[in-house]
């Protein structure tokens, strides 16, 4: 199993979000803030939070920063979905 950040890699095992519908963490354009609080409200008590805000400043996908609620934090910006749809 990959290493997710702080030398152990069986962290995200822990985390409050385990098994939760992702797309709650992934807002895109549009989405109301209900969802990223509802996301952040879950992480608030996550007893890995620590681990997961490293792992996510220390990812990057496709050379971009990770993005998303991680370590109880909306890092980087909110996919606009309507440039990908429009003509």
């Amino acid at each position: 199993m990959a290493d997710r950040g702080n030398g152990n890699s069986d962290w995200w095992t822990r985390a409050a979000c385990l098994g939760m519908d992702t797309d709650l963490f992934f807002p895109e354009l549009g989405d109301t803030m209900g969802g990223v609080r509802a996301a952040l409200d879950t992480c608030k008590d996550c007893p890995v939070s620590v681990e997961c805000g490293r792992y996510a400043d220390m990812t990057r996908a496709c050379g971009y920063a990770t993005c998303g609620v991680w370590g109880g934090r909306l890092r980087k910006q909110i996919p606009d979905k309507r440039k990908e749809t429009d003509g």
